[in-house]
């Protein structure tokens, strides 16, 4: 009780102090004169309509084209840190898996069957899965990161919040840049950008970026580990038939063929050691760590099993490592990734006060991968996944406005397929050492979603602004699923199925929102929100048939409803903005990806209720012409009000008192310099960037705090699931308007990423109760980046 008071009142009083603020800034703006130095003024699209950041009643984060180079970010895998309660780290096993969370709510199981907290979107295209959601986006023109439930105007599994990625269109106009960029570890970059002049009445723009660089890690047996191999393309074309009428058309291509991230073994030993050996997932560890004789000949033991443990002993450590070995057979390994789309967008202004907007899009993604789930030599686990999926999409907008009143409606349709082929092979299937089990899981699943949306905005006075809301979606979801035994060449052979079926689900849901938004000045506005959001249901396909778990009974849809209260403001002649927001969101039947004791097969369960609530804050000051500071912070109190899940004596316990969430640092917070250092006669200058990040201690995902406790439920522990503070430095110096001859000009970056060299875990996972698994991050790297610019 004293810790929720002591919150409410923190938030409160930042409140307070934020208005008072704004309200002296104001006072000092009277007095200021008008200065030229000014921060620009930001618009987004949150509301389906380009508006000024500072009158959008949303906890939004705006990066421009600008800010996302000057921080080095070209796609979501370079955001932690950068954007308020936002955890962004690759998945374990895979730098191509996007493992996301904010305000506390996240997405932990990687593949296809499951839906992301966090929506992705590129100009307003649904991604899909997290599943290649880390993948690189060529010319992003802005990127708006949405907190907070999105669910009237983007609709399902956007219950956290949404990241929209807003690409560059054509201008008609010859324009263009290229670039150059070198590093250690043989980095090599290769970018170019055309704006083509209109032809024929269509304008185009073309882009390409090529990536390669080594590995970190050693790999005594093939290429390093995390290795980048990385290709991707983009056309753009944009057609103005007649009057009123714009058709943009955009067609995208990456392929990526690289090694994964290096696994370390952190420990052989993992949580089901911790429990009475009366329970099943002790019986397995300690069959795990000690072989137990089956048959005797004499005096000599003939069969036995267990003990797989005492041969991964030698290749524990929990230290950043030189190298790792950790082959696969009968290839090395690998990931890869293929995605093609393209989108449709036509907007036609009926009016000077109506447009209707059309958006439709197709995506197919082809993801493969081959790892190594044991971090050594030693047999114990080998996977492949081959995943392919499909998305078609299509939206109609009305965007209007009439008098005092704002109006955006719509209808929206969605339809997925994947399919899924996993074999894995190795001595955890046996327990016997030297004696490898092989299997394959495969399954397929679909998704029809759609919905109709609404939203009003009514200027009750020149002080008062409401907003009212909603969205209903109805979906339904299918699953196949046929998995069995195999011989070394996964072929089934005359064994049986193990699974084989089918199922089907329909969910529906209404998600409203309420914004009201006063006026203080011109230039600062308070609002309050209340929001409905919510993530998709679904079938686990992955989950063994055990007790209390199939792929074929779904998990029921978690739902969040959050309440807000903001304040947005620009001061001195906007030389200075700032943005805070606190929050409060409930979130019912709660996901949480496991893998139930004693297996290696994932699933989601609902688990119950959890609570977050925080404060964000985003600020930015133009101190003089060469010099501007920025930064964010946010500060997450998550935690469960419900786990239900099954005890150490396997009956269902409330857990919730001994387990912590996962994807939610307490604080996160980043602050940046950019400063002009020297000004030339020739026009050329140098500037210095100085960008610092911190994300606090995180779990990475939901753990027990408590193994003993009378609540004490079976699974991972928050101490081997707890994944360190990191601290990151980095650094550019830009040496920029250099005269070379042609129509532009030159730039040269030298840069520094992770400039103290911090070694910290990112990922971690305790496979099966049986042993531990670590992943960590990029060391300090170095280079040199050319851009031409015309």
């Amino acid at each position: 009780m004293e810790t929720k008071k002591s919150s409410r009142a923190l938030a409160l009083n930042t409140l307070s102090l934020a208005i008072g603020l704004s309200y002296g800034l104001q006072a000092l703006a009277q007095d200021a004169s008008p200065d030229n130095d000014k921060l620009d003024t930001v618009t987004v699209t949150a509301q389906k309509r380009k508006e000024r950041l500072l009158d959008v009643p949303l906890a939004v984060t705006a990066l421009s084209s600008e800010a996302l180079e000057n921080h080095g970010v070209e796609g979501p895998s370079a955001l932690t840190g950068l954007v308020p309660n936002l955890d962004m780290a690759p998945s374990p096993v895979s730098s191509l898996i996007a493992s996301v969370g904010m305000r506390g709510m996240s997405s932990d199981q990687p593949s296809i069957w499951a839906d992301p907290a966090v929506g992705m979107y590129v100009d307003g295209v649904f991604i899909g899965k997290s599943m290649g959601g880390l993948l690189d986006v060529v010319d992003i023109e802005q990127l708006e990161v949405l907190r907070g439930p999105q669910g009237t105007l983007f609709g399902r599994n956007t219950e956290a919040g949404a990241m929209n990625f807003i690409t560059k269109k054509p201008s008609g106009e010859f324009d263009g840049s290229a670039s150059l960029e070198l590093g250690d570890y043989n980095r090599r970059v290769e970018r170019i950008s055309l704006d083509l002049p209109k032809m024929g009445g269509v304008s185009a723009l073309v882009s390409l970026r090529n990536e390669t660089q080594d590995g970190f890690i050693a790999n005594p047996d093939g290429s390093a580990w995390g290795s980048k191999d990385r290709q991707a393309g983009r056309l753009a074309l944009r057609i103005q038939p007649v009057s009123g009428l714009t058709v943009d058309y955009a067609l995208d291509r990456t392929h990526i063929h690289e090694t994964p991230p290096a696994g370390e073994l952190l420990s052989n030993s993992g949580y089901g050691s911790l429990y009475p050996i009366s329970t099943p997932i002790a019986q397995t560890a300690y069959l795990f760590q000690n072989p137990t004789c089956m048959a005797y000949s004499g005096n000599t033991c003939t069969y036995s099993i267990g003990g797989l443990a005492k041969g991964m002993a030698p290749y524990v450590n929990t230290s950043y490592p030189a190298s790792i070995t950790a082959p696969t057979t009968p290839v090395q390994p690998y990931e890869r990734l293929d995605v093609i789309g393209d989108t449709l967008t036509a907007e036609y202004r009926l009016n000077h006060d109506n447009t209707i907007k059309y958006i439709g899009a197709w995506r197919n993604m082809v993801y493969d991968e081959l790892t190594n789930y044991s971090g050594s030599p030693v047999p114990i686990f080998n996977g492949w996944r081959s995943s392919n999926y499909t998305t078609q999409s299509h939206e109609l907008q009305w965007i209007g406005n009439k008098g005092d009143l704002r109006y955006v409606g719509g209808l929206y349709y969605f339809t997925d397929y994947g399919t899924e082929h996993e074999p894995t092979e190795g001595t955890l299937f046996t327990f016997t050492p030297g004696v490898i089990g092989y299997n394959s899981v495969n399954f397929a699943i679909t998704s029809k979603a759609s919905a109709i949306y609404g939203q009003l905005d009514y200027d009750i006075n020149s002080l008062w602004t409401a907003t009212l809301g909603g969205r209903y979606t109805k979906e339904t979801k299918t699953v196949s699923v046929w998995s069995y035994n195999t011989d070394q060449n996964f072929n089934q052979g005359s064994n049986p199925y193990t699974v084989n079926g089918a199922a089907a689900a329909s969910f529906e849901k209404f998600t409203p929102t309420f914004n009201l938004m006063y006026r203080i000045s011109p230039d600062t506005n308070v609002f309050g929100r209340v929001a409905e959001g919510f993530r998709s249901g679904g079938f686990p396909a992955e989950a063994p048939i055990a007790a209390g778990y199939s792929p074929f009974t779904p998990f029921k849809p978690e739902s969040s409803t959050s309440y807000e209260l903001g304040l947005k403001t620009a001061f001195l002649h906007n030389k200075g903005q700032l943005s805070t927001n606190l929050f409060y969101t409930d979130v019912s039947n709660y996901q949480v990806g496991i893998l139930p004791p004693g297996t290696i097969a994932p699933t989601i369960v609902n688990v119950g209720k959890m609570r977050s609530q925080g404060i964000e804050i985003d600020a930015a000051y133009k101190i003089s012409s060469g010099v501007k500071v920025s930064g964010s912070y946010g500060y997450l109190d998550a935690k469960f009000l419900q786990f239900i899940a099954p005890g150490v004596n396997g009956a269902p316990v409330d857990a919730a008192s001994n387990t912590v969430g996962g994807g939610a640092p307490k604080q996160t917070f980043n602050f940046n310099i950019d400063a002009r250092l020297a000004q030339f006669s020739s026009g050329m200058n140098l500037r210095a960037l100085l960008d610092y990040r911190y994300v606090a201690d995180r779990y990475a995902l939901p753990a027990q705090i408590n193994v003993n406790a009378p609540n004490a439920s079976i699974g991972p522990t928050a101490a081997e699931s707890l994944l360190p503070a990191t601290s990151t430095l980095n650094l550019r110096m830009i040496l920029g308007n250099i005269k070379v001859g042609g129509p532009g000009d030159a730039e040269a970056v030298f840069w520094v990423k992770n400039l103290t060299d911090q070694h910290t875990l990112v990922s971690r996972m305790d496979l099966s109760g049986l042993y531990q698994m670590g992943y960590w991050s990029d060391p300090r790297t170095l280079g040199v980046t050319l851009n031409y610019r015309w």
